[in-house]
């Protein structure tokens, strides 16, 4: 959870993380964590959490509260968790991240197991991926070439309305919307882009770097796009199962020039079926009519393996479903997986 100091003002913040043994017990115990104890004018925002087998590592991107557009960097924490599952003093670290190149996000990535990997999009032609092993306090980073990559505000219009879902932010290279998957032999990230010349709508662009023996040892296998003709694809969400195969929730609707498809969202797999660099399949979860009218969409969808059936993936997404109020939010948690369903 994300506290703040005064609801009008935003200037100071921390994130609370809960423990919860069983459910649907009560809370156990709770952490606060301020990603600046010397000051009392830092804002947390969007908070993110990842884990690996050792620790539970939480994100949160950094601001000055009074100046809110002075970005000081992206913090990241890891904490030990069995000391947390016991709500004991839990020990970790903290470390800030910033960037000559300007504002990035940071989002810990899933599937992790003894290496905790995330990333940022440096320049429109190059990835940076970070890389923290449980068993080092040091964190290091590779640089990779890719193909260039469009960023900018992308016109994502659409449903009864004629909305625009994507805000300035949607397909932007500060990366608010930027995701990680590790899975066993590689480590994947997707970022939302523009509209360009070989894709006239806005659509996802990732990159799949082989793993070495070395953490930083990373080869860049492929560049996957998921793209539609005729609407928007954005805001993805990926989660890891069992087998290693990323399961997808993205947004899909609006389109460049208006009169798209409301915008709801769709699930889909990354497998040995649909490995890239095209054709992926993706399913719609939610009826939609309208789109939202203040151009946000999507900032928390989720994607996680399924606790009872490892091969598949739990996910949730939504639709506005004849109007554009709270009371018309279709919100849908589905289970969705390739292959018999676990008994």
């Amino acid at each position: 959870m994300l506290y703040v100091d005064d609801l009008s003002t935003f200037t100071n913040g921390i994130v609370r993380i809960f423990v919860r043994r069983q459910i649907p017990s009560p809370d156990n115990c709770y952490y606060d964590i301020d990603f600046d104890p010397t000051r009392t004018d830092v804002l947390a925002d969007f908070p993110h959490l990842g884990l690996s087998k050792k620790f539970l590592y939480v994100s949160a991107n950094r601001n000055d509260g009074p100046n809110p557009e002075d970005w000081l960097g992206a913090g990241m924490r890891r904490f030990n968790l069995d000391q947390l599952a016991a709500c004991r003093v839990a020990s970790g670290r903290a470390i800030n991240f910033t960037n000559p190149g300007g504002q990035r996000i940071l989002v810990p990535g899933s599937g992790t197991q003894n290496v905790m990997y995330f990333s940022w999009v440096n320049t429109p032609t190059q990835w940076r991926v970070f890389s923290w092993p449980d068993d080092s306090t040091r964190v290091g980073s590779t640089l990779h070439d890719v193909a260039a990559m469009t960023f900018g505000d992308a016109d994502c219009r659409g449903g009864v309305n004629n909305a625009d879902w994507a805000d300035e932010i949607a397909a932007n290279i500060v990366g608010f919307n930027v995701q990680t998957a590790i899975t066993r032999n590689s480590v994947n990230v997707w970022v939302p882009t523009n509209s360009d010349a070989k894709y006239r709508q806005p659509h996802i662009v990732g990159a799949e770097f082989r793993r070495g023996k070395h953490p930083n040892d990373l080869g860049l296998v492929q560049q996957p796009v998921i793209a539609f003709s005729g609407q928007c694809a954005g805001v993805p969400a990926v989660g890891v199962n069992d087998s290693g195969d990323q399961g997808l929730a993205i947004g899909v609707g609006g389109r460049v020039g208006g009169r798209g498809p409301a915008v709801t969202t769709a699930v889909g797999i990354k497998d040995k079926y649909n490995q890239g660099p095209g054709r992926f399949v993706f399913r719609k979860i939610a009826q939609a009519t309208y789109n939202p009218d203040d151009a946000r969409y999507g900032d928390y969808f989720t994607v996680n393996r399924n606790s009872s059936c490892g091969r598949f993936f739990d996910a949730t997404g939504y639709g506005l479903l004849g109007g554009t109020a709270p009371s018309n939010v279709n919100a849908r948690y589905v289970e969705f997986g390739r292959g018999p369903v676990c008994s």
